[in-house]
């Protein structure tokens, strides 16, 4: 096993499309959560998103100024409509039919002698 290297041979390689010139982890992510980019260059996209949403680097108080930057967690909205709120396996609702109080049939403690 080898350490990351950011796929700098596919970064510099100009026979590809300026597009696809990212590490293979940016482009092969399917939520794409991973972005790659010239940090220094303010109009790029991570620039954006670092100054847009907040990113970080870890442990800055360190002096190693590292490369990755995080971003915080996205906040989810979800609208949970009233009609979603009833569980289809309500106990409550399965138990509805059965007698109330005291049972009247005999058991089989009744009738064995343990």
């Amino acid at each position: 096993m080898k350490k990351c290297t950011l796929c700098v041979d596919r970064i510099y390689d100009e026979t590809l499309e300026e597009s696809e010139r990212k590490p293979a982890c940016v482009l092969a992510c399917p939520t794409s959560a991973r972005l790659f980019g010239d940090i220094h260059d303010p109009d790029s996209e991570v620039s954006e998103a670092i100054r847009e949403e907040g990113g970080y680097q870890l442990l800055p108080e360190w002096g190693s100024n590292p490369a990755n930057h995080y971003l915080p967690r996205r906040k989810q909205s979800i609208t949970i409509h009233q009609d979603e709120l009833q569980r289809s396996d309500n106990p409550l609702k399965r138990e509805s039919g059965h007698p109330q109080g005291p049972v009247k049939e005999q058991t089989l403690d009744d009738v064995m002698s343990w």
